[in-house]
């Protein structure tokens, strides 16, 4: 079965921001070795969640993994997102489409947060 992967970012109006979860993106398509890893946004930045579930669907994808680039259970991920994942269920019912948790609590997160303490420490003792 066609599998792709969305990694879903709020969006901003920052293209920076928004460019930054495409490099994310390509890591994950390239760590991971999946052969579909696609970006979307839920607001503010382009393509749109229902706009990339239909480009993939439309692509013959009848399994879609919906991975939230968020860090906690907040609105959009508890209501936002599962709002426009029931809309595209109903209207792609051959369709798989699996909502992951958010990142949460997770070990390596912490070893980003002291990995970013130690740099700005190095940077600033120069």
């Amino acid at each position: 079965m066609k599998t792709a992967i969305i990694l879903l970012g709020h969006g901003s109006r920052a293209q920076e921001a928004n460019n930054a979860i495409k490099e994310i993106a390509g890591l994950v398509k390239e760590k991971g070795g999946y052969d579909i890893v696609e970006v979307a946004f839920l607001q503010l930045a382009k393509p749109l969640l229902p706009d990339k579930i239909d480009e993939c669907v439309g692509y013959g994808i009848r399994r879609i993994i919906i991975q939230p680039y968020f860090l906690h259970h907040g609105r959009h991920v508890i209501d936002d997102i599962p709002e426009e994942i029931d809309k595209a269920r109903i209207k792609y019912p051959d369709t798989e489409i699996i909502f992951t948790r958010p990142l949460g609590v997770h070990s390596k997160l912490a070893d980003i947060v002291i990995d970013r303490i130690t740099e700005t420490l190095k940077d600033s003792e120069r």
